[in-house]
């Protein structure tokens, strides 16, 4: 398990045709927003969309100065699921883990995704 863990991320459903990218005005539940930077970043899940907001559920990160991907060790950097959301009139972000909302266009950093499930039958 950790081998798979440590090894597998947004990049991975970026790549090899795991996921195909659509447009954020057909965003669905159950679709992902991976953040980008040179690859993919983060990834969070899509769990409601209304004419409001995209709620979503994702995991984070806590740094530090030793860390590892692997949640057996004892420097595993991961915490629990949390639920947050973008606004869609602004892309503004509430995060759930800290109770803070962003007062800026974060949605502008992701772009989404839905799952290939053609892909799987292979």
């Amino acid at each position: 398990t950790n081998d798979v863990l440590g090894h597998t991320g947004s990049s991975d459903l970026e790549k090899y045709g795991n996921t195909i990218e659509i447009s954020k005005e057909n965003i669905q539940s159950g679709d992902l927003l991976i953040q980008q930077s040179s690859f993919g970043s983060h990834t969070q899940l899509v769990t409601e969309v209304n004419n409001f907001w995209l709620e979503i559920t994702q995991g984070n990160t806590e740094k530090g100065l030793i860390y590892s991907n692997y949640p057996n060790s004892q420097f595993y950097i991961g915490t629990g699921l949390n639920n947050s959301y973008f606004t869609i009139s602004n892309g503004n972000y509430y995060s759930g883990q800290n109770n803070q909302f962003y007062d800026f266009n974060k949605l502008n950093q992701f772009r989404a995704y839905s799952w290939n499930f053609n892909k799987f039958k292979r």
